[in-house]
């Protein structure tokens, strides 16, 4: 029924689709893995609310060229990734953290300011390892035509340029002390999370596997692997 959406992820390659990428792990080893992460979020989640604050919302003029250019650009690269996406019948990459990350970057640049924003550009930095991920460890053997392939390598550049500038402009856009963990430990779970409950949810149903290789679902998730 939803084969437009993952028919075109390279099957020649065992790590990308197929039952045995898929179940690979047995049901039980599954469950056990994501009974205790889930326990493991909860956990570190709870610690996590107790212990983060955010500032007042700091009014400063944030309508510069700059941010309005890398909104322009990067919703043209976002909105040409997934227009690929729909035509190379892999829409099911878009679930890929990476992805949603640049959707969150396209509001921080568009949302009006507040403590709301702060939050998510705090949580959002967190998340920085996938496209140094992405540079180390390229997928793109199901991308079959250039402007495909360059989509890939400019996207995840200006995942690393947004926050930069973000950071930049301040206001809103700031970070929380070096010694203040609770954001990192809060973002770690979002991660999990995301990977535990959503991904592998997906990867089940699609028989299709979000990680890079055959390494355990369990492993991979907590070294953040897209």
């Amino acid at each position: 029924m939803f084969e437009w959406a993952y028919s075109g992820v390279n099957s020649s390659i065992p790590r990308n689709v197929g039952p045995d990428c898929a179940y690979y792990l047995s049901p039980s080893r599954k469950i056990l893995e994501t009974i205790f992460v889930t326990i493991f979020i909860v956990v570190t989640g709870k610690w996590a609310l107790q212990r983060i604050s955010i500032p007042k919302s700091v009014q400063i003029d944030h309508d510069r060229v700059g941010r309005r250019f890398l909104l322009i650009f990067m919703s043209l690269i976002f909105g040409m990734e997934i227009g690929f996406k729909f035509t190379s019948r892999t829409v099911i990459y878009l679930l890929n953290p990476c992805h949603v990350i640049t959707a969150v970057q396209l509001y921080l640049l568009s949302a009006k300011p507040s403590r709301f924003v702060t939050a998510l550009f705090r949580i959002h930095l967190n998340f920085m390892n996938g496209p140094a991920l992405a540079y180390m460890f390229p997928e793109i053997e199901s991308r079959q035509i250039f402007a495909d392939k360059s989509m890939y390598y400019i996207q995840h550049g200006l995942m690393v340029v947004i926050p930069y500038y973000l950071f930049r402009l301040g206001g809103v856009y700031n970070v929380e002390p070096l010694r203040d963990l609770s954001w990192c430990v809060l973002s770690y779970g979002i991660n999990l999370a995301y990977h535990f409950l959503v991904l592998q949810a997906f990867a089940l149903m699609a028989v299709y596997s979000f990680q890079n290789d055959k390494t355990s679902s369990f492993l991979s998730s907590l070294l953040a692997f897209k």
